[in-house]
């Protein structure tokens, strides 16, 4: 066994999905952006980043940098439609060594298994937070946070908002919502 292989003792930590709204310009074009980061639980209410740098001390490193994302631009919320463009990939990854793209390879496996489990069982998902539902029940994820205070972008204090996966579907469904008629007002 290499040095940076991990061990079958090292523990999990607790999986979590920090969740970020986006209300995003771009060359002219406004749209909505909605994050889902997966991260591990400090104590009891804090949030933190997974890094690859945990290899050695959480099994779950090989999800460092993992991702969730979609968007909804103006013309489709004026349509009605669904955020859309969401799949699971790794974002702001830097430097990648063989061992991190197996590692990120086993990831991607692991949960594209337990999407196809769910898809026989219950058909394609409706959208973007049951997909992200689904990918969370894949990895066992049974928590989402968002900040409550700007401090807490150091995801070092209590100033995150912890609620389920039905907290969550219901959050996105409210701010595509609100996006929808601030695009429509303001047409």
């Amino acid at each position: 066994m290499n040095s940076t292989a991990r061990s079958e003792a090292t523990p999990a930590s607790e999986l979590a999905f920090h969740v970020t709204f986006e209300d995003k310009h771009s060359l002219g074009d406004r749209y909505l952006k909605v994050y889902a980061r997966l991260g591990r639980v400090e104590g009891t209410d804090s949030f933190r980043n997974l890094s690859e740098h945990d290899r050695w001390g959480d099994a779950n490193y090989l999800f460092a940098d993992l991702v969730i994302d979609c968007q909804l631009d103006v013309n489709g919320a004026r349509e009605g439609q669904d955020p859309y463009g969401y799949r699971v990939e790794f974002d702001h990854v830097g430097h990648v060594n063989r061992e991190r793209v197996e590692a990120m390879l086993a990831a991607f496996r692991r949960i594209d298994r337990g999407l196809e489990r769910l898809d026989r069982r219950f058909g394609s998902p409706k959208g973007f937070s049951d997909y992200v539902a689904r990918v969370a029940d894949v990895l066992g994820v049974k928590r989402f946070c968002e900040m409550t205070t700007p401090e807490s972008r150091f995801y070092t204090d209590s100033g995150f908002r912890w609620y389920g996966v039905d907290v969550f579907q219901y959050r996105v469904a409210d701010r595509v919502a609100k996006f929808r008629e601030a695009v429509t007002v303001a047409a």
